[in-house]
């Protein structure tokens, strides 16, 4: 009898703790946590399926199954790939969306899977090419990573704060942190999809580009038109990238989410970042390749200093 009675206590405390976390985790940050995790949950029960669904190359480009890539971004390989994923992405997620606003944020992750997975596939086809060895194609990947990747990048360029701590063994720049933890990873995880991180990064770096502003908002100050049956609407779509975004939450979000405490209000904070902001595509290019190239120095001299110590400790 005492012990169905705490354990009907442990049960609700239990509930209330995740509800309590869920209030207090922005809006769209808790959905995606939600679907992240029931998706799992209805693989491992029902034992899917679920190769039609992960990223390949030479599917989604000879098939034109497009679709994998955003299916493969919501699928896991275990407890540990989940775990982790879904830590980051409260973490990173919780950070960002109370800085964009919770509309611009859930705009921005649907933006970037889709251009993480087209970055995915430029590197897959041009390693297949270079190397000739076209099995890079038809390697599978699943997970949410790629967009923590994007998500960890924009945090980063707009952070305040000049280092941050890697593993807690050292301090980087926090600018190179997402560059250097993608390295590092791959060092240490050689199994870990090297192109879906490195799609993502590359995706959030393009987002913080003109480039980037015009793929959001491919439209502004321009009238569309719109035709429905026999209805035709033309409909002039504001000139800002922010106010925009202030139409389309106007149109797309309903009244009693906006009401909920754990929605976050557009901000004018801006996607774009100083240090990319050139317009053409050579400027984007030359940037990203500058960033690239400053990480690789970096964790090469992590490596260098790591080893002179052990040489001295032997």
């Amino acid at each position: 009898m005492n012990n169905s009675s705490s354990n009907t206590t442990s049960s609700s405390n239990t509930g209330r703790s995740i509800q309590n976390f869920l209030s207090q985790t922005p809006i769209f940050v808790a959905i995606l946590l939600v679907v992240n995790i029931a998706i799992h949950i209805i693989v491992f029960i029902t034992s899917l399926d679920i190769s039609p669904y992960v990223f390949q190359p030479y599917r989604v480009w000879y098939y034109n199954q497009y679709y994998r890539m955003i299916t493969s971004a919501f699928l896991h390989g275990g407890i540990m790939h989940i775990g982790m994923n879904m830590m980051s992405l409260v973490a990173i997620g919780g950070m960002l969306e109370p800085v964009y606003g919770s509309f611009r944020f859930i705009y921005l992750t649907w933006i970037t899977i889709l251009l993480g997975g087209i970055c995915y596939l430029i590197l897959a086809f041009s390693a297949a090419w270079i190397t000739s060895d076209w099995s890079y194609i038809g390697v599978s990947s699943i997970g949410y990573s790629g967009v923590l990747f994007s998500y960890a990048v924009m945090e980063s360029f707009h952070s305040t704060v000049q280092s941050r701590s890697l593993f807690g063994l050292i301090n980087v720049p926090t600018k190179l942190y997402p560059f250097i933890l993608l390295i590092v990873l791959q060092f240490l995880l050689p199994n870990i999809s090297l192109f879906g991180h490195l799609g993502g990064l590359l995706a959030g770096i393009i987002m913080m580009t003109s480039i980037g502003n015009q793929l959001l908002v491919p439209s502004q100050g321009k009238t569309v038109c719109l035709s429905v049956s026999l209805l035709s609407l033309n409909i002039l779509i504001p000139h800002s990238l922010l106010a925009c975004m202030e139409w389309l939450e106007s149109i797309l979000i309903p009244s009693f989410v906006k009401r909920q405490s754990s929605y976050r209000p557009m901000t004018d904070k801006e996607f774009i970042h100083p240090s990319l902001q050139g317009g053409d595509v050579r400027s984007a290019i030359l940037g990203i390749w500058a960033f690239i190239v400053m990480a690789i120095t970096c964790v090469l001299n992590i490596f260098v200093t790591i080893a002179h110590i052990c040489g001295k400790m032997l």
